[in-house]
């Protein structure tokens, strides 16, 4: 006797497809899943064999934009090679009177400051009112240790209670 849930055919057999198909079925899958990642291209670089420098790279507190190192955390070291340009990246809010300044000047003789008042780059979509973001460039001159301190206020406020930044910078 047979089970209810089997088909039978004319003779009394079982037909033996139905686990053929969920055999199949994983096949199919397996393939679609491995394959997937063997779609890019398999051509090489003649330096593939040399490190590259990397166009984009993005961590808590430093990323690469245009070939430069940006650093845009004060609660890390600031690690930078003599003769490399770096900048330094802080969100701001110019729409309400907020800026950086540079309340306290990195040694001279280790850190050139290029543009002490910094360039503000708006935010991408710009929206009426949205904050971005204003950067620092230096460029490393000598070895040294030294510090950059910002402060976020309004220069026409003195009674405000301004946020301070210091980032510590060590050139090699």
């Amino acid at each position: 006797m047979s089970s209810p849930a089997a088909e039978t055919v004319p003779g009394g057999m079982v037909p033996q497809h139905a686990p053929l198909r969920w055999t199949l079925a994983l096949v199919v899958l397996w393939l679609a899943v491995f394959s997937a990642g063997c779609t890019g291209s398999n051509q090489s670089s003649p330096d593939a064999s040399l490190p590259q420098t990397p166009t984009s790279v993005t961590a808590p507190s430093v990323t690469v934009q245009g070939g430069q190192l940006v650093f845009t955390d004060s609660a890390l070291p600031v690690v930078i090679v003599t003769g490399q340009a770096f900048s330094i990246r802080v969100p701001a809010n110019p729409s309400t009177g907020y800026v950086w300044q540079v309340t306290g000047s990195p040694d001279p003789t280790v850190l050139n400051l290029i543009d002490p008042e910094g360039i503000f780059e708006p935010p991408d979509p710009q929206l009426p009112g949205a904050g971005g973001f204003q950067v620092f460039e230096l460029g490393a001159i000598a070895p040294g240790t030294t510090q950059l301190q910002l402060t976020y206020a309004r220069p026409f406020d003195p009674a405000d209670n301004p946020t301070v930044e210091t980032f510590t910078i060590k050139v090699t």
